[in-house]
């Protein structure tokens, strides 16, 4: 820990350059007088003479319009969902399979079983699941199969389930005459259901993809030996038109859970860099936290995601990615990150946001962990259910636009690096008040992309942050803010990420506060 502490402020140091004037852009902020709230409550008979600190801040234009809807299945009885306008066909539609990744024929041997599905939406996978970390031919172990989808009380239902094939049945090349090219085998130890949503048909009828926007799955996953279930989206142009291939177009997970990361589940960003032949990525793990699900015990938080609903979620830009679950931000990705792994050079490389209109893929995945305990046994084998109760996608709305709907956040501190503060959004652009004790350099700015300085505290970096800085007095110790007196004690404000505890406070406290024998009221803060 020390050393990752000396790592940060040697960053963090290194990041604060001389100041210089410029006249580099426009001013795309608008600054006011705005007074500082007391730290403390009026009411209070001990701390009635806490000033008021008035200060130049900027105020932010309310840059979150909402989002409207442009897609949704709810995967409703098919008379319901023609009562709320969709086309019949859609459910008479004879069926669609892909048979391999590019591929896709109808299959009307499925059409009963498969009669429930919006096929308008959805193609169904059936062909050998590449997802086996190249398995050696041969060795597979499991298949997608059009009879492991199935819409049922409300719910897209993707099982995995042991079938009477062996594993020397499976993944076995041959010369598909259908698509004249190799194929696999998909006679399977275990069988396992997926769907799409990549466009086709006469001009595209079929199918749902859309560039930027908010997508969103509610669900609850599988879990058991091998599991690996999925919601993620895909580049309907770009995947080897360049000679690139995956992922150099992006792949967008808003949510995988695997086996051998048990309790958690994970979003992130795969892409890569087509010149160099690198494969960036950056993900972020979420385990259910009592902060945030405090109505259930630490059993009950371990299996909630495998025996609750819960909402998976990006937010995707030109400038970021945020990932959500239950609409508790747990990271953002921003265009320019820097991203460090086996594959990059030293120093790593810039992420770029992907562009262009994305597809969904839903599915559950049966896969050989590297621990032989976790792996399935075909003969042992128990059903697993991927119950998805809908599947929604929203566009950002103008300002002004009628018919918007608000979401409400949790846990904003994910949207800024470190510890800093965030703040609101601004351009599309996070804002993010920086540790106390540093002045953000105008000329550290312009350096790393800066579009304008603002009051100088304010800068925007191609990293898709705005950041500020905040400077601190000598009433109050490093690195803490000073926000004014309560009689003869300085009050400060602690880092955002410490709590004040009673054994820490020479057994006074109240609402927060605690004043020490040094002379000064403490008050510590929790980012929400």
């Amino acid at each position: 820990m020390k050393k990752i502490c000396l790592i940060i402020l040697a960053i963090l140091i290194t990041s604060c350059g001389k100041s210089s004037n410029s006249d580099s852009g426009s001013t795309e902020m608008v600054v006011a007088s705005s007074t500082l709230r007391s730290p403390v409550s009026k009411t209070d008979p001990e701390l009635e003479d806490v000033t008021h600190i008035v200060s130049s801040l900027p105020v932010f234009p309310n840059d979150d319009p909402g989002w409207k809807l442009t897609f949704e299945d709810n995967f409703d009885e098919p008379s319901v969902a023609i009562s709320k306008g969709v086309d019949p066909e859609c459910f008479s539609k004879t069926p669609t399979c892909m048979i391999n990744w590019w591929s896709r024929e109808s299959c009307p041997e499925y059409g009963s079983h498969l009669a429930k599905l919006n096929k308008c939406n959805w193609d169904v996978y059936h062909y050998y699941n590449y997802m086996d970390f190249d398995l050696p031919e041969g060795e597979g172990v499991n298949a997608f199969d059009p009879m492991q989808v199935v819409v049922k009380d409300g719910n897209l239902i993707l099982s995995a389930e042991a079938s009477t094939y062996s594993t020397i049945n499976c993944k076995k090349p041959f010369h598909d005459p259908r698509i004249n090219h190799q194929n696999y085998t998909i006679q399977c130890p275990i069988l396992s259901g997926g769907v799409e949503s990549r466009n086709h048909g006469p001009n595209n009828k079929y199918g749902f993809t859309q560039e930027y926007g908010r997508f969103e799955v509610r669900a609850i996953l599988p879990n058991g030996p091998g599991s690996w279930p999925a919601h993620w989206l895909l580049p309907m142009q770009g995947v080897g038109d360049d000679g690139c291939g995956w992922p150099h177009s992006g792949e967008i997970d808003i949510m995988e859970s695997w086996i051998k990361s048990d309790e958690k589940v994970k979003g992130g960003l795969i892409k890569g860099d087509c010149e160099k032949q690198v494969h960036l990525g950056k993900g972020f793990n979420w385990k259910a936290k009592s902060e945030f699900y405090p109505n259930l015990t630490y059993e009950q938080r371990k299996k909630t995601f495998f025996t609750d609903y819960h909402t998976y979620a990006v937010e995707w830009d030109s400038q970021k990615i945020r990932f959500l679950v239950d609409n508790i931000y747990i990271g953002q990705i921003n265009k320019g990150d820097i991203i460090k792994n086996k594959h990059s050079p030293p120093g790593g490389l810039p992420i770029d946001m992907p562009s262009g209109p994305f597809y969904w893929i839903l599915n559950t995945t049966i896969y050989k962990p590297e621990k032989e305990e976790l792996r399935p046994v075909q003969s042992t084998f128990q059903k697993q259910e991927h119950k998805i109760d809908y599947v929604k996608v929203y566009k950002k709305c103008k300002p002004g636009e009628a018919g918007c709907t608000q979401f409400t956040y949790r846990n904003n501190q994910a949207l800024c690096p470190g510890i800093r503060e965030h703040l609101g959004d601004h351009n599309s652009k996070s804002i993010c008040k920086a540790w106390p004790n540093f002045s953000l350099s105008f000329a550290r700015c312009l350096e790393k992309g800066g579009t304008a300085v603002l009051n100088g505290e304010y800068c925007a970096l191609d990293e898709g942050s705005w950041y500020k800085a905040r400077s601190i007095s000598g009433y109050c110790p490093w690195p803490r803010e000073y926000v004014g007196f309560n009689g003869s004690y300085p009050v400060c404000k602690a880092w955002p990420h410490f709590k004040i505890k009673q054994s820490n406070c020479d057994g006074t406290i109240w609402n927060n506060y605690c004043i020490w024998s040094k002379g000064t009221w403490w008050r510590a803060r929790e980012l929400k």
